[in-house]
């Protein structure tokens, strides 16, 4: 070996990056041993890169297309900086890595062979992952009741809108139902909040057991349920109305039972969610000065 080889394979073991050559036939031609302890293989020498012993994947673990591998990349003339690649090693375990690749030519411009080095993100992607759970789990907190675990007044109007875009979009017809607990202060007042609480979580309970996967429901107050029942005409409604009021009849905790009064209305062209919520709003004080248990449509009390 003459003293530039040794010099080349010294700084090649030093490298604290992973570093791979390869052939123009992505046979592996050198590796330093950091490469060696990252894709989990003691000998690399003379194998491809498509070798079955380690697994690429993308950065939502599915299999990276042969087209993405980084040598494959440089033979077709397509650069490779900072790309992102899962490798599962043969031991089955994961790193996360971040590929360069080169091409290195002679005078001529014959292709002689292809550096890749990978450096190990693993850290840095769990960091960065893990942030943006978490991120997606405070987001979701934000819009959940936590009693109930149904939409909070925030969750549930914003769906509302939501709703209300794509009813206006697709012509579909969309109808709310406000609900409020029959007696839940009363409840309250002589056992306890404790028992409140549990009646308004079996409430939501019963509530969520007949809607439709397409529903949504929320809590908006102390005792009053938003209901978005999409793709939903006023006869539809009648029929939901009713499967929620015979389910929730009987809201029961420490021998209390409670009912649920609904209020409806079906949307109007043009009609926004504020216009659409007083109408049900209207319906349900009107259900309420009826009795307990009793749902008004407002199309059906003209």
């Amino acid at each position: 070996m003459s003293s530039i080889e040794a010099r080349y394979h010294t700084v090649l073991a030093a490298l604290d990056a992973a570093v791979v050559i390869h052939a123009p036939d992505t046979s592996i031609l050198d590796a330093n041993n950091r490469a060696r302890e990252l894709l989990g293989i003691t000998e690399l020498d003379g194998r491809l890169a498509t070798d079955p012993n380690w697994e690429f994947m993308d950065e939502e673990l599915q299999a990276l297309p042969l087209a993405r591998f980084p040598v494959l990349q440089i033979l077709s003339g397509q650069p490779v900086r900072r790309q992102l690649v899962v490798v599962r090693r043969p031991d089955s375990s994961v790193v996360w890595v971040e590929v360069n690749a080169s091409s290195h030519q002679n005078d001529s411009g014959e292709l002689l062979e292809v550096v890749v080095t990978f450096i190990d993100v693993t850290e840095r992607e769990l960091r960065h992952r893990n942030s943006l759970e978490l991120a997606e789990e405070l987001a979701r907190l934000s819009l959940t009741d936590s009693l109930t675990g149904l939409g909070n007044r925030r969750g549930i109007l914003q769906a509302a809108e939501q709703a209300r875009a794509s009813a206006l979009r697709h012509g579909d017809a969309l109808t709310i139902l406000m609900a409020d607990l029959d007696g839940l202060k009363q409840a309250n007042d002589e056992h306890g909040h404790r028992c409140g609480d549990d009646l308004l979580v079996e409430a939501a309970r019963l509530l969520r057991s007949e809607l439709r996967p397409e529903d949504l429901a929320g809590r908006i107050g102390g005792d009053e349920f938003l209901i978005i029942l999409p793709r939903t005409d006023a006869a539809g409604a009648r029929h939901a109305a009713d499967r929620i009021q015979g389910v929730t009849r009987c809201v029961t905790s420490d021998d209390v039972s409670l009912s649920l009064s609904i209020g409806g209305a079906t949307m109007r062209p043009s009609e926004s969610v504020a216009q659409l919520m007083h109408r049900a709003d209207q319906a349900l004080y009107r259900a309420k000065s009826l009795g307990a248990a009793v749902a008004v449509l407002d199309e059906e009390s003209k």
